[in-house]
């Protein structure tokens, strides 16, 4: 992280200020009050697997019967405002904050949905010159907050990313699955056999899936996808 990315850090820890919502003030640490954060669209009627929108409750998925890349896609809010603008505000106006905030969520869901939690965390992997520009990763300090509040492992040396993508928002689903493939390493398994990656959104799947292919052929048997928030399609 660059001294940038360190000064805002401490900043939005440490610096009361008010809510990005509502403008009410809020706690030192937060950027949003009681109240908006737990507001915003549920995820509902969405399949575990493949995120695709379902006609309602309870009704099966398209992808029945077909192999199963994700074993489970965990969300919190829908991609919809409020949440889109939170989301944008963390990932390029340096609202850091939000990621404790974003991560609290997703832990807090995890906490109260998972039978079992997985051995690890893996935030989806930034290429250097992202984190050059960007001056974080915010699936990793997404992944740092769920980490603390479940007391899970965070791994971070597991896979790394060795090519630099175009960003995916712009492309359709073909083109974000074509740009992300081959773009990720693994480099060591371990001794896993459960493990969830921790990231911002869940749009196509195109990362996720790349990811979870790499891990499940390394031998790891259940993969899930923990993000805050998921794009209805």
């Amino acid at each position: 992280m660059n001294r940038w990315g360190i000064y805002k850090r401490l900043m939005d820890y440490l610096t009361p200020g008010c809510c990005l919502l509502c403008d009410a003030l809020v706690s030192e640490g937060s950027q949003l009050c009681p109240g908006c954060a737990v507001d915003g669209p549920a995820p509902h009627s969405v399949c575990q697997h493949c995120g695709g929108l379902l006609r309602a409750r309870g009704t099966i998925c398209s992808c029945v019967g077909k192999p199963r890349t994700l074993d489970r896609i965990l969300a919190v809010r829908a991609y919809h405002y409020p949440v889109n603008s939170l989301v944008q505000e963390m990932k390029y106006h340096g609202q850091l904050g939000l990621c404790r905030e974003f991560g609290f969520s997703i832990a807090g869901l995890a906490h109260s949905t998972c039978s079992t939690l997985p051995d690890c965390l893996i935030p989806v992997p930034m290429h250097r010159s992202r984190l050059r520009e960007r001056g974080y990763n915010q699936a990793l300090e997404i992944a740092h907050a769920v980490s603390a509040r479940l007391d899970l492992l965070l791994e971070t040396n597991l896979l790394s990313r060795v090519r630099s993508t175009v960003p995916q928002i712009d492309l359709d689903p073909e083109s974000r699955a074509r740009n992300v493939r081959g773009a990720f390493v693994l480099h060591n398994a371990g001794t896993y056999e459960h493990v969830a990656i921790v990231d911002d959104v869940f749009t196509t799947g195109a990362t996720a899936f790349e990811l979870a292919k790499l891990l499940k052929s390394s031998g790891i048997r259940k993969v899930e996808l923990w993000s805050y928030a998921i794009a209805l399609k």
